[in-house]
Protein backbone atom coordinates (compact mmCIF):
# COMPACT_ATOMS: atom_id res chain seq x y z
CA UNK A 1 0.00 0.00 0.00
CA UNK A 2 1.15 3.43 -1.24
CA UNK A 3 0.17 6.04 1.27
CA UNK A 4 0.97 9.76 0.92
CA UNK A 5 1.10 12.41 4.10
CA UNK A 6 0.68 15.74 3.03
CA UNK A 7 2.11 18.95 5.16
CA UNK A 8 4.96 20.83 6.18
CA UNK A 9 8.55 20.45 7.77
CA UNK A 10 8.76 18.84 11.23
CA UNK A 11 5.07 18.84 11.62
CA UNK A 12 4.88 17.03 14.91
CA UNK A 13 1.13 14.93 13.53
CA UNK A 14 2.52 13.94 10.45
CA UNK A 15 6.30 12.84 11.27
CA UNK A 16 4.32 10.40 14.58
CA UNK A 17 1.61 8.66 11.91
CA UNK A 18 4.67 8.16 9.70
CA UNK A 19 6.11 6.57 12.52
CA UNK A 20 3.56 4.62 13.86
CA UNK A 21 2.75 3.51 10.01
CA UNK A 22 6.04 2.28 9.86
CA UNK A 23 6.11 0.70 12.65
CA UNK A 24 3.26 -1.35 12.13
CA UNK A 25 4.54 -2.43 8.63
CA UNK A 26 3.78 0.52 5.71
CA UNK A 27 6.28 3.12 4.63
CA UNK A 28 4.85 6.13 3.57
CA UNK A 29 6.23 9.34 2.07
CA UNK A 30 5.73 12.83 3.20
CA UNK A 31 4.98 15.71 0.69
CA UNK A 32 5.90 18.80 1.43
CA UNK A 33 3.61 21.15 0.02
CA UNK A 34 5.42 24.35 1.34
CA UNK A 35 8.75 23.37 -0.67
CA UNK A 36 7.26 22.71 -3.88
CA UNK A 37 9.72 25.59 -5.50
CA UNK A 38 12.83 23.67 -3.99
CA UNK A 39 12.88 20.28 -2.58
CA UNK A 40 10.05 19.00 -4.50
CA UNK A 41 9.88 20.10 -8.05
CA UNK A 42 6.37 18.86 -9.32
CA UNK A 43 4.93 17.92 -12.55
CA UNK A 44 1.19 17.11 -13.21
CA UNK A 45 -0.27 15.62 -16.58
CA UNK A 46 -3.69 15.90 -16.51
CA UNK A 47 -5.75 13.04 -18.16
CA UNK A 48 -4.12 12.72 -21.66
CA UNK A 49 -4.53 9.22 -21.77
CA UNK A 50 -7.52 8.49 -19.62
CA UNK A 51 -5.24 9.27 -16.19
CA UNK A 52 -4.03 12.11 -14.59
CA UNK A 53 -0.19 11.55 -13.16
CA UNK A 54 1.28 13.52 -10.48
CA UNK A 55 4.60 13.28 -9.87
CA UNK A 56 7.15 15.19 -7.60
CA UNK A 57 11.03 14.77 -7.00
CA UNK A 58 12.86 13.42 -3.72
CA UNK A 59 9.65 10.85 -3.39
CA UNK A 60 9.33 7.34 -3.25
CA UNK A 61 6.44 6.98 -5.76
CA UNK A 62 4.14 9.60 -8.03
CA UNK A 63 1.87 11.29 -5.69
CA UNK A 64 -0.96 10.28 -8.47
CA UNK A 65 -0.03 6.47 -7.63
CA UNK A 66 -1.24 6.74 -3.99
CA UNK A 67 -3.91 4.38 -2.19
CA UNK A 68 -4.13 6.58 0.73
CA UNK A 69 -3.66 10.59 1.05
CA UNK A 70 -3.36 12.59 4.15
CA UNK A 71 -3.77 16.40 3.85
CA UNK A 72 -2.42 17.44 6.91
CA UNK A 73 -1.77 20.80 5.85
CA UNK A 74 -1.70 21.28 2.21
CA UNK A 75 0.03 25.22 3.29
CA UNK A 76 1.22 27.78 0.20
CA UNK A 77 4.55 27.28 -1.58
CA UNK A 78 7.79 29.04 0.01
CA UNK A 79 9.38 31.62 -2.94
CA UNK A 80 12.85 31.72 -2.69
CA UNK A 81 13.53 35.57 -1.78
CA UNK A 82 15.36 37.00 -4.40
CA UNK A 83 12.01 37.22 -6.46
CA UNK A 84 10.67 40.81 -7.46
CA UNK A 85 7.46 41.77 -5.83
CA UNK A 86 5.25 41.86 -9.12
CA UNK A 87 6.54 38.35 -10.22
CA UNK A 88 6.03 36.88 -6.02
CA UNK A 89 2.12 38.26 -7.02
CA UNK A 90 1.96 35.66 -10.27
CA UNK A 91 3.94 33.34 -8.75
CA UNK A 92 1.80 32.88 -5.59
CA UNK A 93 -1.48 32.64 -8.17
CA UNK A 94 0.08 30.17 -10.05
CA UNK A 95 1.02 27.97 -6.96
CA UNK A 96 -2.25 28.51 -5.27
CA UNK A 97 -3.86 27.29 -8.60
CA UNK A 98 -1.50 24.20 -9.16
CA UNK A 99 -2.03 23.62 -5.39
CA UNK A 100 -5.60 23.10 -5.43
CA UNK A 101 -5.11 21.48 -8.84
CA UNK A 102 -3.29 18.87 -7.17
CA UNK A 103 -5.76 18.58 -4.47
CA UNK A 104 -8.47 18.24 -6.70
CA UNK A 105 -7.17 15.51 -9.22
CA UNK A 106 -5.70 13.23 -6.12
CA UNK A 107 -9.61 12.26 -5.69
CA UNK A 108 -10.07 10.88 -9.25
CA UNK A 109 -7.71 8.05 -9.36
CA UNK A 110 -9.23 5.65 -6.84
CA UNK A 111 -7.56 7.32 -3.73
CA UNK A 112 -8.65 7.47 -0.32
CA UNK A 113 -8.64 10.96 0.76
CA UNK A 114 -8.40 12.01 3.75
CA UNK A 115 -10.66 14.33 3.54
CA UNK A 116 -12.14 14.30 0.34
CA UNK A 117 -10.84 17.04 -2.04
CA UNK A 118 -13.53 19.77 -2.75
CA UNK A 119 -15.21 19.42 1.00
CA UNK A 120 -12.07 19.61 2.84
CA UNK A 121 -12.49 23.11 2.06
CA UNK A 122 -16.01 23.73 2.44
CA UNK A 123 -16.14 21.90 5.47
CA UNK A 124 -13.75 24.22 7.08
CA UNK A 125 -16.18 27.26 6.75
CA UNK A 126 -17.41 27.90 10.14
CA UNK A 127 -20.62 29.36 8.85
CA UNK A 128 -21.11 26.94 6.74
CA UNK A 129 -20.43 24.18 9.71
CA UNK A 130 -22.96 25.78 12.03
CA UNK A 131 -25.93 25.47 9.47
CA UNK A 132 -25.18 21.75 8.75
CA UNK A 133 -24.77 21.32 12.39
CA UNK A 134 -28.15 22.87 13.52
CA UNK A 135 -29.37 20.90 10.28
CA UNK A 136 -28.50 17.40 12.22
CA UNK A 137 -29.96 18.14 15.31
CA UNK A 138 -27.29 20.41 17.59
CA UNK A 139 -27.79 23.43 19.13
CA UNK A 140 -25.91 26.30 18.40
CA UNK A 141 -24.96 29.30 19.77
CA UNK A 142 -26.62 32.93 18.39
CA UNK A 143 -23.62 34.24 15.41
CA UNK A 144 -23.39 36.64 13.21
CA UNK A 145 -20.27 37.36 10.99
CA UNK A 146 -20.27 40.50 10.28
CA UNK A 147 -18.31 43.83 9.70
CA UNK A 148 -21.24 45.87 9.68
CA UNK A 149 -20.65 48.45 13.14
CA UNK A 150 -24.52 48.52 13.21
CA UNK A 151 -25.09 45.12 13.17
CA UNK A 152 -22.44 44.41 15.74
CA UNK A 153 -23.80 47.20 17.85
CA UNK A 154 -27.14 45.59 17.98
CA UNK A 155 -26.12 42.40 18.26
CA UNK A 156 -23.66 42.87 21.52
CA UNK A 157 -26.83 45.15 22.82
CA UNK A 158 -29.17 42.28 23.26
CA UNK A 159 -26.47 39.81 23.85
CA UNK A 160 -24.41 41.58 26.78
CA UNK A 161 -22.02 38.53 26.67
CA UNK A 162 -20.81 38.42 23.57
CA UNK A 163 -17.74 36.37 22.50
CA UNK A 164 -15.01 37.60 19.56
CA UNK A 165 -13.03 35.17 17.54
CA UNK A 166 -11.60 34.68 13.78
CA UNK A 167 -12.32 31.98 11.12
CA UNK A 168 -9.04 31.37 11.06
CA UNK A 169 -5.77 31.54 13.82
CA UNK A 170 -4.69 35.00 14.12
CA UNK A 171 -1.06 35.27 15.11
CA UNK A 172 1.17 37.80 15.69
CA UNK A 173 5.28 37.67 15.07
CA UNK A 174 7.07 39.82 17.64
CA UNK A 175 10.46 41.85 16.63
CA UNK A 176 12.45 39.21 18.70
CA UNK A 177 11.01 36.14 16.68
CA UNK A 178 8.16 35.43 19.66
CA UNK A 179 4.39 34.76 18.75
CA UNK A 180 1.19 36.21 20.45
CA UNK A 181 -2.29 34.26 18.90
CA UNK A 182 -5.62 35.61 19.23
CA UNK A 183 -7.57 33.53 21.44
CA UNK A 184 -11.44 34.14 22.20
CA UNK A 185 -12.44 37.31 23.89
CA UNK A 186 -15.45 38.68 25.45
CA UNK A 187 -16.33 42.09 24.35
CA UNK A 188 -18.13 45.34 24.76
CA UNK A 189 -19.17 47.70 22.15
CA UNK A 190 -17.11 51.17 21.47
CA UNK A 191 -18.00 53.80 18.90
CA UNK A 192 -13.98 54.74 18.79
CA UNK A 193 -12.84 51.40 16.77
CA UNK A 194 -16.05 51.17 14.08
CA UNK A 195 -13.79 51.98 11.88
CA UNK A 196 -11.71 49.06 12.63
CA UNK A 197 -14.40 46.65 12.67
CA UNK A 198 -15.46 47.47 9.27
CA UNK A 199 -11.97 46.85 8.06
CA UNK A 200 -12.17 43.17 8.89
CA UNK A 201 -15.20 40.74 9.03
CA UNK A 202 -15.18 38.67 12.66
CA UNK A 203 -17.29 36.36 14.10
CA UNK A 204 -19.70 37.38 17.22
CA UNK A 205 -21.12 35.22 19.63
CA UNK A 206 -23.97 35.18 22.20
CA UNK A 207 -21.84 33.74 25.21
CA UNK A 208 -23.05 30.24 26.46
CA UNK A 209 -22.96 28.91 29.92
CA UNK A 210 -20.60 25.58 30.55
CA UNK A 211 -20.40 22.97 32.74
CA UNK A 212 -17.26 21.81 30.91
CA UNK A 213 -16.51 21.27 27.42
CA UNK A 214 -16.04 18.55 24.76
CA UNK A 215 -13.14 17.47 21.96
CA UNK A 216 -14.55 14.39 20.01
CA UNK A 217 -12.28 13.35 17.17
CA UNK A 218 -13.83 11.21 14.37
CA UNK A 219 -12.08 8.29 12.19
CA UNK A 220 -14.64 7.07 9.79
CA UNK A 221 -17.38 5.55 12.28
CA UNK A 222 -15.44 5.82 15.01
CA UNK A 223 -15.63 8.68 17.72
CA UNK A 224 -13.47 9.53 20.70
CA UNK A 225 -14.55 12.13 22.65
CA UNK A 226 -12.71 14.26 26.03
CA UNK A 227 -14.00 16.07 28.57
CA UNK A 228 -12.31 19.26 29.63
CA UNK A 229 -13.33 20.47 33.11
CA UNK A 230 -12.45 24.05 31.74
CA UNK A 231 -14.56 25.93 34.62
CA UNK A 232 -12.44 23.76 37.57
CA UNK A 233 -9.45 26.74 36.65
CA UNK A 234 -9.94 30.51 36.54
CA UNK A 235 -7.22 30.92 33.19
CA UNK A 236 -9.37 28.22 31.28
CA UNK A 237 -13.07 29.87 32.11
CA UNK A 238 -13.76 31.59 28.73
CA UNK A 239 -10.78 29.36 26.89
CA UNK A 240 -8.56 26.51 27.78
CA UNK A 241 -5.96 27.93 25.82
CA UNK A 242 -4.92 30.70 28.24
CA UNK A 243 -4.47 27.91 30.71
CA UNK A 244 -0.31 28.00 30.81
CA UNK A 245 -0.71 24.09 31.21
CA UNK A 246 -3.53 23.64 28.82
CA UNK A 247 -5.66 21.27 29.84
CA UNK A 248 -2.90 19.03 31.06
CA UNK A 249 -4.96 17.61 34.20
CA UNK A 250 -8.14 18.76 33.41
CA UNK A 251 -9.11 16.46 30.35
CA UNK A 252 -10.41 12.93 30.83
CA UNK A 253 -11.85 10.35 27.93
CA UNK A 254 -15.83 9.74 28.29
CA UNK A 255 -18.62 8.01 26.56
CA UNK A 256 -20.19 9.62 23.45
CA UNK A 257 -23.53 10.04 24.35
CA UNK A 258 -25.46 8.01 21.10
CA UNK A 259 -27.75 11.07 20.28
CA UNK A 260 -24.63 13.28 19.75
CA UNK A 261 -22.85 10.60 18.14
CA UNK A 262 -25.80 10.40 15.70
CA UNK A 263 -25.87 13.61 14.66
CA UNK A 264 -22.02 13.58 14.45
CA UNK A 265 -22.02 10.89 11.83
CA UNK A 266 -24.91 12.74 10.14
CA UNK A 267 -22.70 16.44 10.38
CA UNK A 268 -19.90 14.64 9.07
CA UNK A 269 -21.95 13.22 6.17
CA UNK A 270 -23.23 16.20 5.12
CA UNK A 271 -20.05 17.75 5.23
CA UNK A 272 -18.45 14.91 3.38
CA UNK A 273 -15.68 14.69 5.88
CA UNK A 274 -14.06 11.49 6.77
CA UNK A 275 -12.02 13.14 10.06
CA UNK A 276 -12.23 16.03 11.90
CA UNK A 277 -12.09 17.06 15.56
CA UNK A 278 -15.66 18.93 16.97
CA UNK A 279 -15.71 21.20 20.17
CA UNK A 280 -18.52 21.24 22.25
CA UNK A 281 -20.11 23.10 25.20
CA UNK A 282 -22.03 21.14 27.79
CA UNK A 283 -24.23 23.53 29.60
CA UNK A 284 -25.19 22.97 33.05
CA UNK A 285 -28.81 21.69 31.70
CA UNK A 286 -26.83 18.82 29.97
CA UNK A 287 -27.09 20.24 26.47
CA UNK A 288 -24.56 19.82 24.07
CA UNK A 289 -23.89 22.49 21.92
CA UNK A 290 -21.91 22.53 18.78
CA UNK A 291 -18.84 25.31 18.40
CA UNK A 292 -16.69 24.27 15.61
CA UNK A 293 -15.09 20.97 13.57
CA UNK A 294 -11.64 21.38 12.30
CA UNK A 295 -10.96 18.94 9.50
CA UNK A 296 -7.31 19.18 9.91
CA UNK A 297 -7.07 19.98 13.89
CA UNK A 298 -4.50 18.22 16.15
CA UNK A 299 -5.57 15.85 18.21
CA UNK A 300 -2.11 13.34 19.77
CA UNK A 301 -1.65 15.94 22.52
CA UNK A 302 -5.33 13.74 23.51
CA UNK A 303 -3.04 11.25 23.79
CA UNK A 304 -0.40 13.01 25.78
CA UNK A 305 -3.07 13.78 28.08
CA UNK A 306 -5.04 10.67 28.38
CA UNK A 307 -2.32 7.79 27.13
CA UNK A 308 -4.91 5.01 27.60
CA UNK A 309 -6.87 6.15 24.78
CA UNK A 310 -4.78 5.04 21.51
CA UNK A 311 -4.62 7.77 19.00
CA UNK A 312 -2.68 7.31 17.21
CA UNK A 313 -2.83 3.77 16.42
CA UNK A 314 -6.30 4.20 15.83
CA UNK A 315 -5.62 7.02 13.23
CA UNK A 316 -2.37 4.87 11.74
CA UNK A 317 -5.54 2.27 10.93
CA UNK A 318 -8.06 4.26 9.48
CA UNK A 319 -5.10 5.37 6.92
CA UNK A 320 -4.62 1.81 6.33
CA UNK A 321 -8.17 0.77 5.82
CA UNK A 322 -9.35 3.47 3.14
CA UNK A 323 -12.78 2.90 4.72
CA UNK A 324 -15.09 5.84 5.55
CA UNK A 325 -16.64 3.15 7.51
CA UNK A 326 -13.72 2.43 9.51
CA UNK A 327 -14.46 0.84 13.08
CA UNK A 328 -11.08 1.14 15.30
CA UNK A 329 -10.59 -2.64 17.09
CA UNK A 330 -8.79 -1.22 19.94
CA UNK A 331 -6.12 -3.52 19.56
CA UNK A 332 -2.99 -1.05 20.00
CA UNK A 333 0.33 -2.07 17.97
CA UNK A 334 2.02 1.95 18.19
CA UNK A 335 1.79 4.15 20.93
CA UNK A 336 2.76 8.05 21.03
CA UNK A 337 4.85 7.91 23.88
CA UNK A 338 7.43 5.72 22.06
CA UNK A 339 7.46 7.73 19.21
CA UNK A 340 7.75 11.02 22.17
CA UNK A 341 11.03 9.16 22.66
CA UNK A 342 12.65 9.49 19.45
CA UNK A 343 10.84 12.57 17.93
CA UNK A 344 13.90 14.47 18.38
CA UNK A 345 16.30 12.09 16.46
CA UNK A 346 12.91 11.70 13.74
CA UNK A 347 13.21 15.52 13.59
CA UNK A 348 16.67 15.73 12.93
CA UNK A 349 16.30 13.22 9.89
CA UNK A 350 14.19 15.44 7.77
CA UNK A 351 15.02 16.76 4.81
CA UNK A 352 17.40 19.55 4.96
CA UNK A 353 14.64 22.18 3.54
CA UNK A 354 13.70 25.84 3.99
CA UNK A 355 10.37 26.05 5.73
CA UNK A 356 8.77 29.34 7.22
CA UNK A 357 5.70 27.37 8.71
CA UNK A 358 6.06 26.22 12.55
CA UNK A 359 3.93 24.25 14.51
CA UNK A 360 1.86 25.85 17.35
CA UNK A 361 2.18 24.61 20.62
CA UNK A 362 -1.37 25.21 21.55
CA UNK A 363 -3.55 22.48 20.44
CA UNK A 364 -6.03 23.61 18.15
Amino acid sequence: MKITIVSFKNDPHALAVAWGLRTIGYNPQILYFTALADHHKITLRPGFDGKSTIKASNLSFPISESDTIWWRRPAGVHLPGSLHPSDRKIAEQEWGILQKSIISISGYNDCFCVNPPGEFHSGSLKAFQLIIARAVGFDIPETIISNDPLEIKSFIKNNPRTIFKTSTPATWVHSDGSHAEFLTELVEWNDELADSIAACPGIYQRYVEKKFEVRSVIFGETIFSFKIDSQEDKNSLLDWRKRPEYTRGIVTPINTPEFVSDRIRGLMKELSLVTGSIDFIVTPNEEWVFLEINPSGQFLWLEYDCPSVPLLDAFCKFLISRSDDFVYNNKPHVYLHEFDKIANLVMAEEPKIHEFIHSSVVPE
